[in-house]
């Protein structure tokens, strides 16, 4: 239901400003494949949560034609429900990736009950002694992360939409 053209130039948008995020996610994942963990010094700067973000919005825009077909009257909800869906997951998946001192195999936070993976490497970097743990913070990138993910998959299904009704009132 959407135009090809424009579907695919919000298509390529959305990966050509996902090429940082998407390429450190790479990096960290394999690192974790082939270490079981990353190393402080390795750990790509600010992956949490911008690659869980381009992820889910670049997957939930390959499958909007989908949604629109199959669902119209819905797909709006339906495309949001799985963006968030999709970031949560990824989110979790990244957070629970262990992060290891130097070369040892000692993870960063073994000290610390509870805290996101943020907190963790700033820890290590910075001064863990003076930093503690904050729910706030956690809910914080939540929050801006979902309404980030639901901010651009709207737009694109906008433009999407717009772009159908225009062609089809011609």
């Amino acid at each position: 239901m959407c135009s090809s053209k424009h579907y695919l130039i919000s298509l390529a948008s959305v990966l050509i400003l996902s090429l940082y995020p998407l390429y450190m996610g790479i990096i960290m994942l394999s690192s974790y494949i082939t270490d079981s963990g990353i190393k402080t010094a390795d750990y790509p700067k600010y992956i949490i949560p911008y690659t869980p973000i381009c992820v889910s919005v670049l997957l939930c825009t390959l499958i909007l034609p989908l949604m629109l077909k199959k669902c119209r009257s819905i797909a709006s909800p339906m495309i949001s429900g799985l963006g968030i869906m999709f970031f949560l997951v990824l989110e979790v998946l990244f957070e629970s990736i262990p992060v290891f001192l130097g070369t040892s195999n000692r993870r960063v936070f073994d000290e610390i009950i509870r805290g996101n993976l943020q907190y963790r490497i700033s820890d290590a970097v910075f001064e863990m002694k003076d930093m503690r743990y904050n729910n706030a913070l956690d809910l914080h990138v939540y929050i801006i992360s979902v309404l980030a993910v639901v901010t651009v998959l709207r737009i694109i299904y906008e433009i999407c939409i717009r772009n159908f009704q225009e062609k089809r009132d011609d």
